[in-house]
């Protein structure tokens, strides 16, 4: 494998090889169509520049799959770049798309066994302070209860709900992948161990340097802080509707947004104990930007 190739994810080999153009096959529903699209990735990813090429196959392969290209076009980056947690558990068989020891020779994994006895012993290092020291006991017990997590800094190849919980689900259950603002997601596991694990994996997220892990804090926000989130989730909604046609979820979650700032800033209007009030214009926050004000408000309400 070329060593260029090798140092960096983001790149897809070319020719493609056969276990890729398999994966191709098996998401076009083995239509005859996939031969065309082999050569359409192939041709682009020759013609384009490395940072270019994500936006260069969305746009060349859209004609062709529709609404499933960003799904598809995640995949195609993703695929065998990282191992297989499942290991020899896995039950996806041919259609996985992480790597596998079979598959390592060659590879950019040539060391598994090594890179697992560090991952265990890291773990073995973690359960002997949790078992040993009160306070940090009472750290991990906090920790051990918080099934939420945060990913950030995630590259717009993986602007993906199906790609994130495939991944997140090698650690454990996902009950839920949403997008909190551009390269910016939550993650609910179904337990607490799941999110710890992701958290303790000393893996490279999707095998890439800049992106950034962590647990949801729940801390209790201000008003303030709370209408500028709901501001900020606002923004992204719009700029979602834009490129998606009839996205219902997004217009009631949109809905249930506006009720929670027409809820807040109705009790900060009509609240009599002025040093609880919020400072609207001390804080940069212009109520009448939200969508609220400009097509429900009704002062007569």
């Amino acid at each position: 494998m070329n060593e260029e190739i090798k140092r960096n994810t983001n790149r897809i080999t070319i020719p493609l090889p056969d276990a890729l153009r398999n994966m191709v096959k098996r998401e076009m529903n083995d239509s005859d169509e996939y031969k065309r699209i082999c050569c359409v990735i192939e041709e682009t990813v020759a013609e384009n520049d490395e940072n270019d090429c994500y936006a260069a196959l969305l746009e060349k392969i859209e004609p062709y799959l529709k609404d499933k290209t960003r799904n598809f076009v995640g995949k195609l980056f993703m695929f065998k770049k990282r191992i297989c947690r499942d290991g020899e558990r896995c039950k996806r068989g041919d259609n996985c798309i992480f790597l596998h020891e079979n598959e390592a020779e060659g590879a950019d994994y040539k060391n598994i066994e090594a890179r697992r006895e560090v991952f265990n012993n890291n773990n073995n290092i973690r359960k002997r302070e949790f078992e040993t020291e009160p306070n940090k006991r009472i750290k991990n017990d906090t920790k051990f209860s918080n099934k939420e997590v945060i990913l950030n800094n995630l590259p717009e190849d993986l602007w993906d709900d199906v790609i994130i919980s495939d991944y997140c689900k090698e650690f454990g259950s996902v009950s839920e992948v949403r997008m909190l603002k551009p390269g910016k997601y939550l993650i609910k596991f179904f337990d607490p161990s799941s999110a710890y694990k992701f958290i303790s994996s000393t893996e490279k997220t999707f095998g890439r340097e800049n992106i950034k892990k962590f647990y949801n804090k729940f801390v209790r926000k201000g008003k303030e802080e709370i209408l500028q989130d709901l501001f900020d989730e606002q923004k992204c909604l719009l700029q979602e509707m834009q490129s998606i046609v009839g996205s219902e979820a997004s217009f009631v979650r949109l809905r249930a947004i506006c009720i929670k700032i027409r809820s807040l800033v109705n009790s900060e209007e009509n609240s009599d104990r002025e040093n609880k009030n919020i400072n609207f214009k001390d804080n940069g926050i212009n109520k009448k930007n939200s969508v609220y004000f400009n097509s429900f408000f009704n002062p007569t309400n």
